[in-house]
């Protein structure tokens, strides 16, 4: 009787100390798993999203008074060579506000920007050194404007009479015309076929939209495909491929590219580390080509017809050039 006592008294204590050890390790995993869930949920709400046509990279905050605003962080667009940007006013019921830094600096190809109401703020360098950009329409709404905002650049800002944007111009000195919303009309179309990352055969590309039209851009070319002539599609799926983007033909073994009538525009470093590649042939409706497309691809050659936007390339760049006769 006294040995069983005893045994109750240390079997109680222990399985008192055990249950209270299991309920603060129950209480110390919650209050880990809980936060890492609502850090989760956040990251969730608050992860950047593409905009319907694909154009923009759009990330999102919170203002004081918890709610919630979307920023143009990027225009994906300048990555595929488009003139134009219809900047969006919202994302799935959010207004968009804020122009980010650098959101749209460095495109060449870019003309022609056209900002919604919605948009209140315009970040330091947002349009700089965008060299062929004509026109940004800026309306009433913003009401803050960063003086380096359109650094480097030679253009015509268009606003709205009385506006905080037409006062900006005239203190900067910047040329200004006044303008009507109606006059810059947004694009209102359904974008929800836009892809991004899709495979087809050999090559990935992504599906935007211009115009109301869907394009392809073809990414990339896997590199372990043992083509050495490579005919690049004029059509994915039924859609026109036009652009080959950034580093889309890179480091493989193909010594001939051919592109199709529907191609206008190739990436910068679209052919770099190419040391089979000898011709890349052009058609005359090629009206853009990024920088560097052959480095460390010595022995590339640029074939294109005469007095072609491709031929005018390779003279400036130095780079080997072969007419194509018809």
């Amino acid at each position: 009787m006294k040995s069983k006592l005893f045994t109750y008294k240390i079997i109680i204590p222990v399985c008192i100390i055990l249950a209270a050890l299991t309920a603060f390790s129950f209480m110390a995993n919650s209050a880990i798993v809980a936060p890492r869930i609502e850090q989760m949920e956040y990251m969730k709400e608050y992860a950047p999203k593409l905009s319907d046509d694909g154009q923009f990279l759009i990330e999102f905050a919170s203002d004081e008074n918890g709610k919630k605003y979307g920023i143009i962080a990027s225009f994906n667009g300048g990555y595929y060579y488009l003139k134009d940007a219809y900047v969006p006013s919202t994302y799935k019921d959010i207004n968009i506000t804020v122009i980010e830094e650098d959101a749209f600096s460095n495109f060449e190809t870019l003309e022609k920007v056209v900002i919604p109401q919605s948009v209140k703020k315009i970040e330091k360098n947002a349009f700089k050194s965008c060299a062929n950009l004509k026109e940004i329409y800026i309306p009433s709404g913003v009401e803050n404007i960063s003086k380096s905002a359109f650094d480097q650049i030679n253009f015509t800002m268009y606003v709205e009479k009385g506006s905080y944007a037409e006062k900006f111009a005239i203190e900067n000195k910047i040329n200004y015309k006044n303008y009507t919303p109606e006059t810059a009309s947004q694009n209102k179309t359904d974008y929800s076929k836009t892809a991004e990352d899709l495979g087809y055969k050999v090559f990935r590309y992504n599906v935007l939209y211009y115009d109301d039209e869907p394009f392809c851009a073809i990414t990339s070319y896997d590199f372990m495909a043992e083509n050495t002539k490579l005919n690049i599609p004029s059509h994915i799926n039924k859609i026109r491929v036009t652009t080959l983007a950034e580093h889309s033909i890179y480091n493989n073994f193909v010594k001939e590219v051919i592109l199709p009538e529907t191609v206008t525009a190739v990436g910068d470093l679209a052919f770099s580390e190419c040391s089979s590649l000898n011709k890349v042939y052009f058609t005359k409706n090629v009206s853009y080509i990024g920088k560097s497309i052959f480095e460390n691809s010595p022995n590339a050659v640029i074939c294109a017809p005469k007095n072609s936007y491709a031929e005018k390339y390779a003279k400036e760049n130095n780079l080997k050039f072969e007419e194509i006769k018809k």
